[in-house]
């Protein structure tokens, strides 16, 4: 448990990183949706997953040599990076966290500590699924970043950037889990 205890601030720490990462994405957003909306492929209506994504930009850079067009495909380098920071802060949690709270047993624990760890377990995973190349984005939706995306580009890109806003409140949900989950152990573990 003092393990869990000392890694609390280090998660903090890292969830305002990541908060600081995605409002960094946030200001480039409608470059972002305008140099992929431009320059994906005709045929490409609806990007599905993060693999369909990659092989998006991988067309979208094979096209700015072919042409010699300037695409900012920097841009489009930046979504990959964001989603990998994220994922890397789930497996931490998963390892600094969540791990070492599944080593205490349930009779040393209240129920609502009980509820609150499995839903720090089902956020994680939840979180690293979505994570994943081939996870289907057609159903992911946050409210706020959907209303930062014209209808008329919903269509081509919205599950993927939903994925991340809702990746990170996600994992702002499990910090929260965590806190709750802290408050109610004894006090002289808690130090």
């Amino acid at each position: 448990m003092k393990t869990v205890k000392g890694y609390t601030p280090k998660l903090t720490e890292h969830l305002l990183l990541l908060r600081d990462t995605l409002n960094r994405f946030d200001q480039h957003l409608g470059e972002f949706i305008m140099v992929l909306k431009q320059n994906c492929p005709k045929q490409t209506e609806h990007i599905r997953s993060q693999k369909e994504y990659q092989t998006c930009v991988a067309a979208i850079k094979e096209k700015k040599k072919k042409t010699r067009r300037d695409i900012n495909t920097r841009i489009l380098d930046e979504y990959p990076k964001v989603a990998k920071c994220i994922l890397d802060t789930a497996e931490e949690i998963a390892d600094n966290v969540l791990h070492p709270l599944l080593q205490v047993h349930a009779q040393c624990e209240t129920d609502s500590q009980r509820e609150l760890k499995a839903k720090l377990r089902q956020a994680i995973k939840e979180t690293r699924a979505k994570l994943q190349p081939d996870f289907e984005l057609s159903a992911v939706r946050h409210v706020e970043w959907q209303g930062k995306i014209l209808l008329a580009e919903q269509r081509l890109c919205a599950g993927l950037l939903c994925l991340l806003p809702t990746c990170v409140d996600s994992l702002l949900d499990a910090d929260a889990y965590l806190d709750e989950y802290l408050s109610g152990v004894n006090v002289s573990l808690r130090k």
